[in-house]
């Protein structure tokens, strides 16, 4: 079977959904199947180059809002090649779908997950915020083969928002957690990366700075407790953060320094992944504050990695989390601010214990060849 994976952003672009597309194509590859990626440029990659032995195509696409602006030109070729189309959200969405049905191809769509009324949190304007739950329900109402979710917390979700589909299942995305021996030995730690002192103690964020990761809910729930003095000298608050979304980034900074937080808060630029993993498996505590988690990568990167991790009570977190965890509610930084303090406290005692969960990518690869059986059968 000849699959074409249709994503905005693709590796050498560093994210979660990257790195998922990246462990599905190969995983295909791995299983006999023939891959074509086409995606944007985002990465600093443009034209027809292998990514290892990936067959990738980066597209010189604008970027609106984070999202590439897709140009139809640029997929027929590859849709007009596939038995199968394979797409995901956003603005990929809509040109695949419509490609897939010009050339009478199967169109699969993964919804990581759904914004809904939720739009209204993170933007100002109440009618951008219609705007963008417009668009997102005009693309989930759109006609597909199929429709994978990553997590139960988004199927109820997708229903909430649009309504039961016989063609929704939910695969469990795979976290893919290289051997420890891969990045064992790598020159770096967390304690060096951060430049922390002997005795000093690093509750570790990373990811975007954006709102629904929730970074800004971390920043409120440290400026409280920094003011109430109640960060110890010995608590360091350390974030890897990216350099996008920019505007995000440059307001978060602004409230660190109007907060006088320079003192607690130490921010490092992010790294590439096995050195990434090295950091985590060294942090003291790991903080997942998202607001909104289709599936929730970084948790189960940092409790597959054995770290304590304090994590909101937000789309898929308690799902998926296992090992020390330590919920607070959503969106609520007072809450987050009463349970870092219990854990300055309390240390270990603080959290609760969960069964460990697997996440493998292997099996994520072969419901996804089954669910492309069962899509390939009854087109």
């Amino acid at each position: 079977m000849k699959v074409c994976l249709i994503v905005p952003h693709f590796l050498p672009h560093i994210g979660g959904g990257e790195q998922l597309y990246y462990d599905i194509a190969k995983g295909l590859l791995k299983e006999g199947f023939e891959v074509r990626v086409v995606t944007s440029n985002s990465g600093g990659v443009t034209g027809h180059k292998a990514f290892e032995d990936i067959d990738t195509y980066y597209c010189d696409w604008k970027i609106l809002f984070g999202h590439p602006v897709v140009k139809k030109k640029d997929l027929e070729e590859h849709i007009r090649w596939a038995d199968l189309v394979h797409t995901t959200m956003f603005t990929t969405a809509t040109k695949s779908r419509r490609g897939a049905a010009k050339y009478h191809k199967p169109c699969v769509i993964t919804v990581h997950e759904v914004i809904g009324d939720k739009w209204e949190w993170f933007v100002s304007s109440k009618l951008k915020a219609f705007a963008f739950r417009t668009y997102e329900k005009f693309i989930c109402r759109q006609r597909y083969a199929a429709i994978h979710v990553d997590s139960d917390a988004t199927k109820r979700d997708f229903i909430r928002f649009i309504g039961e589909r016989d063609n929704l299942t939910r695969i469990y995305l795979g976290a893919h957690m290289p051997p420890p021996e891969d990045y064992r030995n790598l020159p770096v730690s967390f304690r060096d990366y951060f430049e922390l002192l002997p005795g000093e103690i690093g509750f570790l964020y990373y990811g975007r700075p954006a709102v629904n990761k929730g970074i800004f809910v971390l920043e409120e729930a440290v400026n409280r407790l920094n003011r109430a003095g109640k960060i110890p000298n010995n608590i360091k608050f350390c974030w890897i953060l990216s350099e996008r979304p920019e505007e995000e980034r440059a307001r978060l900074l602004e409230l660190i320094k109007s907060h006088g937080l320079e003192r607690v808060i130490k921010i490092k630029p992010s790294t590439e992944r096995m050195k990434l993993f090295k950091i985590i498996s060294g942090a003291d505590y790991v903080v997942v504050p998202s607001v909104t988690e289709g599936f929730g990568f970084c948790a189960v990167e940092a409790c597959s990695l054995e770290r304590p991790v304090i994590h909101s009570d937000g789309g898929s977190l308690p799902e998926v989390v296992f090992g020390r965890t330590l919920s607070f509610k959503n969106r609520d930084p007072l809450d987050l601010a009463s349970k870092l303090e219990k854990v300055i406290k309390k240390k270990e005692e603080a959290f609760d214990r969960i069964p460990v969960k697997q996440f493998d990518t292997d099996k994520m690869v072969q419901a996804m060849i089954r669910l492309y059986h069962e899509v390939m059968n009854g087109s």
